[in-house]
């Protein structure tokens, strides 16, 4: 069930990454602003960074 969890974050992760400008655009639209895709690309890295620290901490048995 970990390894689940897991790969849902990476997959979220990627799909950020691949979908960058149309969620830089309704970030901008919800936040009243501009919004870079720089940001949208390091929420991307920051939920595949957080599935390879589960990966990590679960290889090492702290899930259990």
């Amino acid at each position: 069930m970990i390894w689940a969890g897991i790969a849902v974050i990476a997959l979220a992760g990627v799909a950020i990454l691949v979908a960058r400008r149309p969620l830089a655009r309704m970030q901008a639209i919800l936040a009243g602003g501009t919004t870079p895709a720089g940001c949208v690309i390091a929420e991307g890295l920051l939920l595949l960074l957080l599935a390879a620290l589960f990966a990590v901490l679960h290889a090492r048995g702290f899930f259990e």
